[in-house]
């Protein structure tokens, strides 16, 4: 720090806080910080500089802005305005004691700006917070949903699986057994032919058992009688 002065946004790089924050500093602390010009010709002494950076922990120590002032004004003298040259007439040069008493009223602006802010903040959070809170309930009813679909997705999917087998087995199957018409035409011609060659009604229901070919009326084992029968029909 070899210059003598410096500007609001030079401070700021050197302590490595917001211009924005520096500024809140400046005007909640001017009385303890040597500067000279107004406006934006306002330039602050090097000496401003430590303090800012006392302020700057006192912050981050989360001590209030009274409380920064009375810590100030045990350790630091109050400054006033450094005019950058002589003044026409002395007596327009305000004094020390007077400076402070200007500043209340700034003061009294600045906190009652905080403290809308704050409750503007505040109610802003708990609305956010609200809303955060809604979409996690909405979260977890769209999962509740997405999970009934999945297992509804999933019982129609078997459903169609078994459907799509039973009719597979019933085409297989039809396809299988001859119409019934045509298998009892066969039947009848090889009854006709063994009775031909002199077998008896019996012994052509054994043989019809043994090859398990199942009667057509019943389904079930040839008797004589069903031998016969088939040759009535």
């Amino acid at each position: 720090m070899n210059k003598q002065h410096y500007t609001i946004k030079e401070i700021a790089g050197i302590l490595e806080v917001p211009v924005s924050t520096l500024q809140y500093w400046k005007d909640q602390f001017i009385a303890w910080l040597p500067h000279r010009g107004e406006g934006r010709k306002r330039r602050y002494h090097r000496d401003s500089i430590p303090i800012l950076e006392y302020i700057k922990e006192c912050y981050a120590n989360n001590m209030s802005t009274d409380d920064i002032k009375d810590y100030l004004a045990e350790k630091y003298p109050m400054q006033h305005n450094i005019p950058s040259a002589p003044p026409a007439f002395p007596s327009s040069v305000p004094s020390a004691a007077a400076f402070p008493e200007s500043i209340y009223p700034l003061k009294d602006i600045m906190e009652n700006i905080m403290e809308k802010g704050f409750d503007k903040l505040s109610k802003t959070i708990a609305n956010v917070q609200e809303l955060r809170e809604e979409n996690l309930k909405l979260k977890g009813r769209v999962e509740r949903l997405e999970s009934v679909l999945y297992e509804l997705r999933r019982q129609y999917e078997i459903k169609s699986d078994i459907k799509n087998d039973d009719t597979a087995i019933t085409k297989q199957t039809k396809a299988a057994d001859p119409p019934a018409d045509d298998n009892q035409s066969e039947l009848r011609e090889r009854i006709q032919k063994m009775r031909d060659e002199g077998v008896s009604w019996k012994m052509i229901a054994d043989k019809f058992n043994q090859e398990g070919v199942k009667n057509p009326n019943t389904k079930g084992a040839w008797e004589r009688r069903a031998v016969q029968r088939m040759m009535k029909n």
